[in-house]
């Protein structure tokens, strides 16, 4: 397969969750988590989390 005039490239290789920056921010700053360090999502529900997040401010 040959694909010309591409200007990025996106790899999906599978979804783990990494929360690993939660837990060093756990009890000193506030912060909301979303997306796919909870659980494996699409985008979709990332940016809608996100939406609900910036509701709050």
């Amino acid at each position: 397969m040959l694909l010309e005039n591409i200007d990025g490239l996106m790899l999906c290789l599978g979804h783990q969750p990494v929360d690993t920056l939660g837990a060093e921010l756990a009890g000193l700053v506030p912060f909301d988590r979303i997306g796919d360090c909870l659980a494996p999502r699409t985008a979709e529900e990332a940016i809608y989390e996100g939406l609900k997040v910036a509701w709050k401010l």
